[in-house]
């Protein structure tokens, strides 16, 4: 797509997403999958990059631009074009190259660009044509009724020179110069137009009476600042002076009233010897309980409403309200009521979860299990509802009439062990698992969102998308360089094996499991680096 002017907005028949590009044609399309299939990224007003994805697990790359057409295209295993900013190669799927030419014509050994388009299908869905360096698209074809053109050659703001449209003197001390047509702004007008334009912006913050033309605005402006201007030496920063704590604390003693005594008081009373006598008048304390239009007492909800107004509730901190709410459960909340409190969930451990289901559970009866995380606030939440989801649950069972629902609702803190999140391939917090007759018959996640729990080791140099360290396969002939490395090897955190020779490390790759037998957790099987010395020979 060139410069669009609307955006567009496609989705396939089953009603997944398509395409979603802006009025610049910047954005995404996508696969019937979900899977990014390109990407358009804004460079500037007339320039565009693009990424081209294939429809796999591994997201590989099939082609990239940038905004001076620089980049390459093509699959693994087929017909390849790689663009750079000094010329362009064509090679075939053994990666032999079958054509190369500079973009120079002019330089040596340029050779000649193909006098026919370059067309080369990515895959089912994108097909790549190239024509000359300015006129490069990229079809995105993946149904019938979706068609996407992304116009990815170099686009320059201006495709001529200035010694394209000089003109030349002809008479004159400078006869024989080229005189440069341009309609553009020279340096210094460019500084005078920014001078003006801070003005600009000055007078429309702070208007003074000699920025205004209008005569009336100017006369009113000009008076204020007569008047007003004298207020500036005034202006100081008010300090308490030497005394000011015995005057807060005078005045918060005048503000508080003497309560007299009732009669019912119990302790010691406190004896009023020495202290001045103080006069406890109610008469202007009972005037806030009359309304001052009718004179009339006001009703306990004008009264209650008074009360509130003049002492709100509290705030709670985040070191209450990220507790799991269990320092909230009797306080009181902006609604007047109290948080309510729910029937605690039983705990069942990872391990010992097939055990519950065979003893603990009959045969028809719905488990369901609760995988939450104590540290995620959205599990605390889920677990919340839960909790009054377990009293009716409760108050169902002590019925006779509801005996025959049979259902029991636990959790699972997937923070005490992973053991349950590996076998069940558990990704997001909340997950629900529903047994019957202790057999897995429902997995859902209703709305959980996916949570990250960073790696432990101690290498700082892992990258935002690494959970584990690569396992690594070390070839060593020499003892002393096997120590050295090892120890390496042991500080950061790394699992290997060792191998001496040659046969020792394809014996290591014939032990390892098949892809049935991997585990679900933890790094691959397999090894993702080999370390190799040269001592060892090869054959």
């Amino acid at each position: 797509m060139g410069a669009s002017s609307l955006p567009l907005v496609q989705n396939y028949p089953t009603g997944e997403v398509a395409v979603r590009l802006d009025d610049l044609g910047c954005g995404f399309c996508y696969y019937a999958s979900g899977r990014v299939a390109a990407c358009a990224n804004k460079i500037n007003e007339y320039q565009r990059s693009f990424q081209f994805y294939e429809d796999n697990k591994k997201r590989t790359l099939l082609a990239t631009l940038d905004e001076h057409a620089v980049g390459s295209a093509g699959k693994p295993g087929g017909k390849k074009m790689i663009l750079t900013r000094e010329c362009g190669i064509i090679l075939d799927g053994q990666d032999a190259i079958l054509k190369t030419w500079r973009w120079d014509p002019k330089a040596q050994r340029a050779g000649s660009p193909p006098s026919e388009p370059v067309i080369i299908n990515l895959n089912d869905s994108l097909a790549f044509t190239y024509r000359d360096r300015s006129s490069i698209s990229i079809m995105f074809t993946p149904c019938p009724g979706i068609l996407v053109d992304f116009a990815c050659g170099e686009r320059l703001r201006r495709t001529d020179s200035y010694f394209d449209h000089p003109h030349r003197v002809t008479e004159g001390p400078q006869r024989g110069k080229l005189l440069i047509d341009q309609d553009v702004p020279t340096l210094q007008q460019r500084q005078k137009r920014t001078e003006l334009d801070s003005l600009e912006k000055r007078s429309k913050s702070k208007p003074r009476s000699k920025d205004l033309a209008h005569d009336q605005i100017k006369r009113i402006v000009s008076t204020l600042e007569t008047k007003f201007d004298g207020y500036e030496g005034c202006r100081v920063t008010p300090a308490a002076d030497g005394n000011w704590r015995e005057k807060a604390h005078l005045q918060s003693l005048r503000e508080i009233p003497v309560l007299p005594a009732t009669g019912f008081e119990a302790g010691q009373a406190l004896t009023l010897f020495g202290s001045v006598v103080q006069t406890n008048d109610a008469s202007e304390s009972l005037k806030r309980l009359k309304n001052e239009f009718n004179g009339k007492w006001l009703g306990s909800v004008e009264i209650h409403k008074m009360i509130t107004q003049e002492n709100p509730g509290l705030p709670r901190t985040g070191s209450l309200t990220n507790a799991s709410g269990r320092y909230s459960q009797e306080l009181q909340v902006a609604g007047g009521g109290t948080k309510p409190v729910g029937e605690r969930l039983t705990t069942i451990s990872g391990s010992k979860l097939d055990s519950f289901l065979r003893e603990k559970c009959t045969n028809d009866e719905l488990v369901v299990v609760a995988c939450l995380r104590a540290d995620d606030r959205h599990s605390r939440a889920a677990e919340s509802m839960l909790e009054q989801v377990q009293v009716i649950l409760s108050e169902r069972k002590r019925t006779t009439a509801a005996a025959e629902n049979k259902c029991r609702l636990v959790k699972c803190d997937l923070a005490e062990s992973a053991a349950l999140g590996d076998r069940y391939q558990i990704h997001a917090v909340p997950t629900f698992l529903m047994f019957y007759d202790s057999r897995l018959v429902h997995v859902s996640s209703l709305g959980g969102i996916a949570l990250r729990v960073a790696p432990t080791t101690k290498n700082a140099h892992l990258s935002g998308q690494m959970d584990h360290l690569p396992r690594v396969l070390l070839v060593e002939k020499v003892a002393k360089q096997q120590l050295a490395i090892e120890s390496f090897l042991r500080r950061e955190g790394f699992q290997w094996d060792l191998a001496s020779s040659g046969e020792q490390a394809v014996s290591s790759f014939t032990r390892q499991p098949t892809s049935g037998a991997m585990g679900s957790s933890g790094p691959a099987a397999g090894y993702e680096l080999i370390i190799l010395s040269d001592s060892v020979r090869t054959r």
